[in-house]
């Protein structure tokens, strides 16, 4: 425990001499920002492009995380039978998509909430522990390291994206950040995949 003990206070930032661990960072910031962002401008959204009341837009976000809760219950069903990187890939890629489907409907409410519980909560919502597990697997020495880079992600999302995507909203409108969102999904799986090649 001594030998443990002084490994784990001795540079923790050592990870970070590996290129991994920066396309980690990247990957995580990407993920945040669709997912944190999404969940702090979805309101606004449906408020302004659809029409909808504050009510209704702020439901759309409750089933968009109740999707989130269910997948978060049988997520280790799914981690028993495929890699970390591998559900990453196929949860965050459908989740872009169904998002992005999402966003473009109109007024067909029961289908959208579909999308948003099924299809955009329920498909990234173990997405945080899968990088969670991706990190700690390359990094096996440094768990405590390898696990605070998606805590440093977040933090650093939370930063910049929501004045970015008000910056966008308040020129162009909520449609094009929206996508943006979406596409930041697809992007964290493909910086996982090159960095699984790394």
């Amino acid at each position: 425990m001594r030998a443990i003990r002084t490994r784990a206070s001795d540079n923790p930032a050592e990870i970070f001499r590996d290129l991994r661990a920066w396309l980690i960072l990247v990957a995580c910031l990407l993920y945040f920002s669709f997912m944190y962002r999404l969940s702090v401008w979805m309101p606004t959204f449906f408020q302004q492009e659809r029409g909808m009341g504050h009510q209704l837009s702020g439901l759309m976000s409750t089933v968009f995380f109740l999707g989130a809760l269910l997948m978060r219950f049988i997520s280790p069903l799914f981690f028993r039978r495929m890699q970390a990187e591998r559900f990453y890939a196929v949860s965050g890629i459908l989740s872009a998509a169904c998002m992005s489907a999402a966003f473009t409907l109109g007024p067909a409410l029961k289908l959208l909430i579909v999308f948003l519980v099924f299809a955009g909560g329920f498909l990234q919502g173990a997405n945080t522990i899968a990088l969670v597990m991706i990190s700690c697997n390359r990094f096996p020495g440094r768990t405590a390291s390898a696990s605070a880079v998606t805590v440093l992600a977040f933090n650093l999302s939370a930063l910049t994206m929501p004045l970015f995507i008000g910056y966008l909203a308040e020129r162009i409108g909520f449609m094009l950040p929206m996508y943006l969102l979406a596409l930041c999904m697809a992007a964290s799986v493909l910086v996982i995949l090159i960095e699984r090649r790394v």
